[in-house]
């Protein structure tokens, strides 16, 4: 869950690596530190946020390595902060995973008389180089090799070694990429780091090791030894990959996947279409110009991308659905013939996979299994050669999730995957991928991205269901309902951000479809504002829940015309304990204390359920003084267990 940026080249790396790690704060944020190459290895290093940086105390070199840092092992403390040094200070490590017997080799070198300064399992590695150096009168790149087979666990390694003007490294289950420029070269957990630089990277897999120098890159196998002569991957921008899709779509007209329904477009709806999207992306702008002017905190939303993401989703949801028609009619008659599919996430992606669930059995009538990936181990002796994986993850990297797909390609399951990632390795050992387009999402919480994962069901559930045209209409006609979401609420939801940021405890309750979208909600608002929030089946209030409800505890309802009935009568039974009602749906009702209302379309409109849900979540975060886009204890890609 860490970033790693290192860079080799003619210009100053300091800069350089100053810069990418900033790009890379998302994906840890409690501290930082850098180290480069002179005469000698130097190290500067902190705790707190690097965005907050300016410049680094160091001097100038054209080799550098960084890190900024999620805490595991040890506390945030400046001494636990990345980069880590051996004894003699002629290695400095950065380090993302973990050391599985890290007490092990730590008790093995104390008793060799070496001594480590922090609390980290990191400090071992660069420690136990300098060890079997000087034990065994070996090279560095030898006793880095014997040193890969002697730790156990996951890991994404960088170190720089005092006498060869090379950058190191090593990759195991955390993601490491290559970035290959002009007389320069870099290495970073996330290609973002260096793109405006190069567009050209080479992705690691798992066991390969070498180094990077100022022209050239040497690629090894751990487990043969043998060098690796592997491809480069020139990265298109979105824009680009997106007008290539159009252009691919137009070649191939009105696919049909279901034989009862119409697939006849003219020009006058397609005309239509297009001005019904400018105008949209025009309403849109102009409504966030307004919410931008009412907004009276200081922090304003220049300062935030929580909630740019949360504007941006109108435009991401398009984006989404914008795929290749071949690919997607591959991939729908695949699920067609599958009576075996399971659907595995974490977290947010997770809660997306439960609402797929619902959808897939309510409108195909089709058993879908929703696994958390982390409990995958329970569901291993259900998964055949016949079964279909559908794994769901915006970096493409969480480790619970490829630990669950591995175990899968065992059994010969069919994998296809949801990510927003390019070449992650989610998207290198699937069998077909769907890039969710969301773009770089900078906020820790996910917002836009958990509602382009909801499209691209849509758009694969929709185009069984009808046909993959109406099913791009229908969708349409939910995206274009999100300006009037943002016009008519956002006010409204500040007001009750105010009203009950002082509470400790909220709930949310929904049934059918909106369950999952209760359980995102109270995800959402837990993670940025630390109010405890729990999302509950509206079945289950009497089964417990409803010990918990004291006078004017806030209780969000979720409603439709599908389960109105029941969940009003939910409702009642919290107003009749004292609690403050917020209810959510396109019908006001004497029953609730504040209402936030929801457009109605006759489409699924859960999507339209979650962004006021975000909304919410960001004014609870701002009132209790808490950083949206930086929660505490948490990151944004998780690459450790």
């Amino acid at each position: 869950m860490c970033g790693i940026i290192g860079y080799i080249g003619e210009k100053n790396a300091n800069e350089i690596t100053l810069k990418g790690l900033k790009k890379l704060e998302y994906r840890g944020y409690d501290s930082f530190g850098f180290a480069n190459l002179t005469s000698k290895i130097n190290i500067y290093k902190d705790i707190g946020k690097v965005s907050q940086i300016k410049n680094i105390d160091l001097p100038k070199s054209n080799i550098s390595i960084a890190h900024t840092r999620w805490a595991t092992h040890g506390g945030v403390k400046k001494e636990n902060s990345h980069p880590h040094q051996s004894n003699n200070k002629e290695i400095a490590l950065t380090h993302n995973g973990i050391i599985e017997n890290y007490q092990e080799i730590k008790k093995e070198l104390i008793k060799n008389d070496y001594f480590f300064k922090s609390e980290t399992d990191s400090e071992i590695i660069p420690v136990y180089i300098e060890y079997l150096i000087k034990k065994e009168k070996i090279v560095f790149f030898e006793a880095l090799k014997k040193t890969l087979k002697k730790i156990k666990g996951n890991y994404a390694i960088t170190i720089i070694y005092k006498n060869e003007k090379k950058i190191f490294f090593a990759k195991k289950g955390s993601p490491l990429i290559i970035g290959i420029g002009k007389n320069e070269n870099f290495i970073s957990s996330d290609m973002n780091a260096f793109l405006e630089c190069t567009n050209k990277i080479i992705c690691l897999d798992d066991n390969e090791y070498g180094f990077i120098e100022e022209n050239s890159f040497s690629i090894y196998d751990l487990n043969t030894n043998k060098k690796k002569n592997k491809k480069i991957n020139l990265i298109k921008n979105d824009t680009l990959k997106n007008k290539e899709i159009i252009k691919e779509n137009k070649k191939i007209k009105n696919i049909k996947t279901n034989n009862n329904n119409n697939n006849n477009n003219n020009n006058n709806e397609k005309n239509n279409e297009k001005n019904n999207e400018k105008n949209n992306e025009k309403k849109i702008k102009e409504i966030i110009e307004k919410i931008k002017n009412k907004i009276d905190f200081k922090q304003n939303y220049n300062n935030h991308y929580m909630l740019k993401e949360i504007f941006e989703q109108a435009n991401t949801i398009d984006y989404a659905i914008n795929q290749n028609i071949k690919k997607i009619t591959k991939i729908i008659n695949k699920i067609k013939k599958t009576n075996d599919i399971f659907l595995i996430g974490c977290g947010t992606s997770y809660n997306c996979c439960l609402y797929a669930s619902y959808l897939f059995r309510e409108i195909l009538n089709k058993q879908t299994t929703p696994i958390i990936a982390s409990e995958f181990e329970n569901y291993l002796p259900l998964i055949t050669n016949k079964s279909l994986i559908i794994a769901v993850s915006q970096s493409g990297e969480t480790i619970d999730v490829l630990e669950a797909i591995k175990k899968s390609k065992e059994k010969k399951a069919t994998i296809f995957s949801i990510v927003n990632t390019n070449f992650s390795t989610l998207t290198r050992i699937s069998d077909e991928n769907i890039m969710m387009n969301s773009g770089v999402e900078i906020c820790v919480l996910s917002t836009k991205s958990y509602t382009s994962q909801i499209a691209i069901f849509l758009l694969l559930i929709y185009s069984l269901k009808y046909n993959y045209n109406n099913a791009i209409k229908k969708i349409k006609k939910i995206s274009n309902k999100i300006p009037l979401i943002l016009e008519n609420n956002f006010e409204k939801l500040k007001e009750i951000a105010d009203l009950i940021k002082e509470k400790n405890d909220l709930f949310l309750i929904g049934r059918n479809s909106l369950y999952p979208i209760a359980l995102e909600g109270a995800l959402k608002i837990k993670e940025v504002s630390y109010i405890h929030a729990e999302g509950f089946a509206g079945g289950e209030l009497k089964h417990g829940t409803i010990a918990l409800i004291e006078n004017k505890t806030p209780v969000i309802i979720l409603s439709s015309k599908k389960n109105r009935e029941l969940t009003l009568s939910n409702a009642i039974e919290i107003k009749s304990r004292g609690g403050y009602i917020i209810g959510f749906d396109y019908i006001n009702n004497e029953i609730f204390d504040n209402f936030i209302e929801i457009p109605n379309i006759d489409e699924d409109n859960s999507i339209l359920m979650i962004i006021p849900l975000q909304i919410l979540s960001y004014f609870l975060a701002i009132n209790r003084g808490c950083d949206p886009d930086k929660p505490r204890n948490l990151a944004k890609s998780v690459t450790v267990i």
